[in-house]
């Protein structure tokens, strides 16, 4: 049976969402009780959304102070609205909301440290990544060698910054009340998962390069991401690298991909 009035309210509770206004026949329905059941959802909806975010980015509230990171997270929740089923889910468009937030212009390195904070609290939540295979890569002859391809382990991201964001985010991690030279001082950081812990790590301008070869998407034979390295980093810093980078879990599996 087609029922037309829990449909019309159904329709109109979504336009309440979307801030457009009650129709009269609704209007009229509603009238009758003082309980605007509406209005209290979207207050609960809010305050649950509110409360997600506070407790996932702490280092920019206390970067920013209260006052203007709960105007900014209001903000950011009634211009976009939640769409996922799971609420650790939501924020991940946080980052690019600052960067365009007109009075967070002056704090560009605020988007940065949102950006580390999402990550990091998607690593809290992941499942730890499986452990490099090294029995069996001990196993390769040279012919499986040349197919050979390195992988990056799942969600490590690598972030090269105008401003020392490592030191931003150390001074806040660590409750620390320090000043920081904040221009003329690029740092490159990686967010990583080792074991079950989200890290995060300053890094070398060599181990930018090779972290940024090996996540580029398009996977290449080990062979050819040295070659292209060289040009830039020593072959014997290479191996060095390649050896750090599985020691802290920055690679986690490998595969023999098709000449």
């Amino acid at each position: 049976m087609h029922n037309t009035l829990l449909e019309t309210i159904q329709n109109e509770w979504i336009a309440q969402f979307r801030e457009e206004s009650l129709s009269n026949p609704l209007n009229n329905r509603l009238a009758l009780s003082n309980f605007d059941g509406i209005s209290v959802y979207m207050e609960s909806h809010h305050a649950t959304l509110f409360n997600h975010l506070k407790s996932t980015f702490p280092l920019c509230m206390r970067l920013v102070g209260e006052n203007f990171w709960y105007a900014l997270l209001h903000r950011y929740i009634n211009n976009c609205e939640s769409t996922q089923y799971d609420i650790n889910q939501y924020g991940d468009s946080l980052p690019q909301f600052i960067a365009n937030f007109e009075p967070a212009k002056e704090l560009p390195y605020l988007q940065e440290l949102c950006f580390i904070e999402w990550h990091w609290h998607t690593l809290k939540l992941a499942s730890p990544p499986k452990s490099f295979d090294f029995e069996s890569f001990a196993c390769l002859d040279e012919i499986s060698f040349q197919a050979l391809c390195f992988h990056l382990t799942p969600n490590l991201k690598i972030l090269h910054s105008q401003y020392p964001i490592y030191q931003i985010w150390a001074m806040n991690y660590f409750q620390q009340d320090k000043q920081i030279q904040i221009s003329g001082c690029p740092e490159k950081v990686v967010i990583y998962q080792h074991n079950d812990l989200p890290c995060i790590m300053l890094i070398s301008e060599e181990e930018y390069l090779f972290l940024e070869h090996l996540s580029s998407g398009n996977q290449r034979p080990w062979q050819k991401v040295v070659t292209e390295l060289s040009k830039w980093i020593h072959e014997e810093k290479i191996g060095d690298i390649l050896t750090k980078a599985l020691r802290y879990q920055w690679i986690n599996h490998f595969s023999l991909e098709a000449i």
